[in-house]
C-alpha cells in the first residue's frame, strides 16, 4: 500500500511544478496515473497547495481537444483565490509558456444548482456573467504518464484567470437566449482578431458546461455552492501562445455595453 508520506510529497511535487513552472522533479515519474479517478484523486492532493477554492472550470468540451489529450469526455479543474486576477493585469510569462483563451465566468446564486438538469435551469441559478480570459499552463507530462492524465491531475491546467466586466444575470433579459447568440470576438493590440465566435460554439450553448461539472461533483459526491464561480470554457479557437503583448476579449449581445477583459503579457 502507498504510504501516507508519498502521497502527500506527490501533491507537494506537482503544485511546486504548476507554481514555478519548471515541471515535476524524476521522482514524479514513478507515480502511474493509470486512469480519471486516480488523476482527480492526485489533483485533490495538489489543490491544497494552490489556493482556497472558489470555483471550477470546465476544459476539453470539444472532440478535438479531447482527441488531442486522448480523453473520452470533458474535464475539470479548481479555480482558487489565488488564481483569479482584475482587469487590465500584467503578467510575465514566466518558467512555462503561459497561454490565453476567450472565456465565460459564471457566479452561481444557490445551492439549487446542483438540482439542475437543463440549461434553463442552469440560467435560472446564474447570479453574474462576467469576461473572462482564462490563462492556463500546460506543463509536459513525466515519461510514461499520458498528458490527458496529467493535464487532470494539475488541475486541468488551471493557473491564471483575468476577470473582466460583470453583469448581474438581472439586469439582462432572456438571458438563455442571448448567451447562445452573444458574438464573442477576440483582438490582439494591433487589431488582429483571433477568436470571432458565437456562443453556440461552446458545446452548443455556453451553459452546457455547467451541467456536465454538477454531473461530475455528484459522481465525486460533492456539488456546487452559492458563490462558486465556473469557468465554462473555450470559445473559438485557442488556447493562443502568450507571446508579449495587450490582449482582449469583448461579448457583445450580451449586454447593452459588450462585456470585456483585457490582458498584458511581458
Amino acid at each position: 500500500m502507498e504510504s501516507t508520506e508519498h502521497v502527500v510529497d506527490l501533491g507537494t511535487v506537482i503544485a511546486r511544478a504548476i507554481l514555478t513552472g519548471e515541471g515535476p522533479a524524476p521522482s514524479c515519474a514513478l507515480e502511474q496515473i493509470s486512469d480519471l479517478d486516480r488523476a482527480y484523486a492526485i489533483q485533490d492532493m495538489v489543490v491544497p497547495h494552490l489556493g482556497n477554492i472558489i470555483g471550477y472550470k470546465v476544459a476539453l468540451g470539444d472532440r478535438a481537444s479531447q482527441q488531442r489529450f486522448a480523453v473520452h469526455e470533458p474535464i475539470y479543474g479548481v479555480l482558487t483565490d489565488r488564481m483569479l486576477l482584475p482587469n487590465g493585469s500584467d503578467l510575465p510569462r514566466g518558467a512555462a509558456p503561459l497561454l490565453f483563451e476567450a472565456d465565460l465566468l459564471m457566479t452561481v446564486r444557490s445551492d439549487r444548482i446542483n438540482e439542475a438538469r437543463t440549461i434553463s435551469d442552469v440560467a435560472a441559478e446564474a447570479a453574474e456573467i462576467a469576461a473572462f480570459i482564462e490563462v492556463p499552463q500546460l506543463l509536459p507530462p513525466p515519461p510514461n504518464i499520458a498528458a490527458g492524465l496529467y493535464l487532470v491531475a494539475t488541475a486541468a491546467g488551471a493557473r491564471f484567470g483575468i476577470v473582466g466586466s460583470t453583469c448581474a444575470t438581472d439586469e439582462i433579459d432572456d438571458l438563455e437566449l442571448r448567451l447562445a447568440e452573444m458574438q464573442v470576438i477576440m483582438k490582439a493590440a494591433d487589431g488582429a482578431v483571433l477568436t470571432d465566435a458565437r456562443g453556440t460554439d461552446l458545446m452548443g450553448h455556453p451553459l452546457t458546461p455547467a451541467l456536465h461539472l454538477i454531473e461530475h461533483l455528484s459522481e465525486r459526491g460533492s456539488a456546487l455552492r452559492p458563490g462558486d464561480r465556473i469557468s465554462l470554457g473555450t470559445f473559438g479557437s485557442g488556447p493562443f501562445p502568450a507571446h508579449a503583448g495587450t490582449y482582449t476579449v469583448a461579448y457583445a449581445g450580451l449586454t447593452e455595453i459588450p462585456l470585456s477583459a483585457t490582458v498584458t503579457f511581458r
